[in-house]
């Protein structure tokens, strides 16, 4: 059928198209408020330019999208990943503090007909839209998506931190829609993803934390709430022992509301419940005693084991899975939450960040006999798990004792004839060695000393490296991680991720983990938070925790 067009309509057209022109150049008739990428196939990506320092990148799907991930970069910098806002048909992502010329390299991830596709790459120059260049409308199936739940899901925040091609409901946990989500609570969500090698009657899980209202120990049951610990609760037996039954399977319950709780650790455990005592003493206070790696005869030494550490107040979340013992079998965790923050009001409106293990069981322990050095392949301590270095042969009195002491004799030797600069979060520090003893000064004038550590002090980041006044702290901190990550003698390159464990000595037991990680994020030793390496996810209103559990 053909359409008349009046010439009434045409003047009305022809005063749109001045009237866009006209919108689309600011005052000064120089910059572009919006530049169209790419258009065609199967998806547009535009760019508006908002105000001086802020765009937004507008990306519509031809056809209905779950969810589109935006993966960008500003001059080079530190990737940034994130779940785009949906607003009928386009998917926008807001990025601020930009200046002219400042240019924006973006990809996409995105969801169509079930499977997930990745984009190329498109550049964008603030403030000079003529040089910006699209490279082609390429779309390459990555992924199948599962669709339990809501089947949405990144592996970044916009916080930022790398990424690489992941599979929804398969290496990123899914977000179940059928669990009520709650203002005053989030949840914990427990995906058994074994592929039949455990069963929900045999995965268990337990919460111990402490009450914060009160300070008492407490467990978590199965409905959400703290119920005090007592040594009234050690009803189970293994040998000659008792142990608390505080454990639940996943047939009982797969998630949990969480009340608020200090230092908070949750077990999971696959063929039996890990085996806790409660215990109590001279002065009514109740503890715990739970595995212990350097027991010989400890009840869970084999039994296969994880857990994960978390403080949670007024909802507010921090938390992180660890390989700071040991690991055993893979876990992939995602905190998700809306309308809160991680530092400050408005600086993340949408938290959606995964941390975890990549690849199956099999070939974790496979890829750490082949790729670690010999010193470092006795950890593969039997069929259950990988231990610590400390928690093997580099413990004191085993062969590998004083793997660290040339390193640490190199530092205390160079520091005793010239001085050491380094700065961090908390300021600029100079220090000098005299002896066994390293004096420090900070900007602020405040001063301390820090003792000469030994290999295990280095690798678990205690005695000497664990002592003294919170300045002291801080600087005992910035050298335990210098040491693992084997860039001690270069201060300057402390805070440089590419620079770690690239020359030896260095901790390759924590290399491993950030290799087979996403983001290449791990907690691989005590002060692997030490310029944010570590595995912490922290929002100030999240809606659910999701655990995968894997084999």
């Amino acid at each position: 059928m053909r359409c008349k067009i009046s010439k009434k309509m045409n003047v009305c057209i022809c005063l749109v198209l001045i009237f866009t022109m006209i919108f689309s150049v600011n005052m000064t008739g120089t910059r572009v408020k919006a530049a169209t990428l790419i258009s065609g196939g199967d998806y547009q990506v535009t760019v508006n330019e908002v105000s001086d320092s802020e765009c937004n990148v507008v990306f519509v799907p031809q056809q209905t999208a779950a969810y589109v991930i935006i993966h960008y970069t500003v001059n080079g910098g530190t990737q940034m990943n994130m779940t785009m806002s949906n607003n009928g048909s386009n998917w926008t992502a807001k990025i601020k503090n930009m200046s002219k010329n400042d240019t924006i390299l973006c990809s996409f991830t995105y969801e169509k007909g079930g499977l997930q596709y990745d984009t190329a790459t498109v550049s964008y120059v603030f403030g000079n839209p003529s040089t910006s260049t699209g490279s082609g409308n390429q779309s390459n199936p990555d992924t199948t998506v599962d669709n339990e739940g809501t089947g949405s899901g990144n592996s970044g925040t916009t916080s930022g931190g790398q990424t690489g091609n992941t599979q929804v409901g398969q290496d990123i946990p899914v977000l179940r829609s059928d669990i009520p989500v709650r203002n005053d609570a989030m949840f914990l969500q427990l995906n058994n993803k074994t592929n039949g090698a455990f069963s929900n009657n045999e995965i268990y899980w337990c919460i111990l934390g402490y009450d914060p209202k009160t300070n008492q120990l407490c467990y978590v049951d199965k409905s959400g709430k703290l119920i005090p610990a007592t040594t009234d609760l050690n009803t189970i037996s293994k040998g000659d022992r008792k142990f608390a039954n505080i454990c639940y399977t996943l047939a009982e319950a797969d998630y949990v509301y969480m009340p608020d709780i200090t230092s908070g650790r949750m077990y999971l455990s696959y063929g039996s419940p890990v085996y806790i005592t409660i215990n109590k003493d001279i002065n009514g206070n109740m503890g715990y005693a739970g595995p212990d790696l350097n027991n010989t005869s400890d009840p869970n030494r084999d039994v296969y084991f994880e857990f994960l550490e978390f403080t949670i107040s007024n909802k507010v979340y921090w938390g992180n899975t660890t390989r700071v013992d040991n690991y055993c079998f893979p876990t992939v965790s995602r905190l998700v939450g809306d309308n809160g923050f991680i530092n400050t009001p408005g600086d993340c409106d949408h938290y959606d960040l995964t941390v975890g293990d990549i690849g199956t069981r099999e070939e974790t322990f496979a890829a750490f006999a082949k790729e670690v050095p010999s010193e470092f392949q006795s950890l593969i301590r039997d069929q259950y798990r990988i231990v610590a270095p400390c928690k093997g042969s580099f413990n004191e009195g085993s062969v590998n004792a004083n793997y660290f002491e040339s390193a640490i004799n190199a530092f205390w030797d160079k520091y005793s004839k010239e001085e050491l600069v380094f700065t961090c979060d908390a300021g600029t520090f100079h220090g000098r060695v005299s002896g066994n003893t390293l004096n420090f000064t900070k900007d602020d004038g405040r001063s301390g000393s820090i003792q000469k550590p030994n290999t295990q002090e280095v690798l678990e980041g205690k005695g000497v490296l664990a002592a003294g006044t919170d300045i002291e702290k801080v600087v005992e901190a910035q050298l335990c991680a210098a040491f693992n990550r084997g860039i001690a003698l270069q201060p300057e390159k402390w805070g440089t991720a590419s620079a770690y464990y690239t020359s030896s000595p260095c901790n390759y037991y924590a290399k491993f983990w950030h290799e087979h990680s996403f983001n290449q994020l791990a907690y691989g030793f005590c002060y692997d938070d030490v310029f944010d390496q570590s595995t912490l996810l922290h929002y100030s209103n999240p809606t659910a925790l999701v655990i995968d559990l894997k084999w």
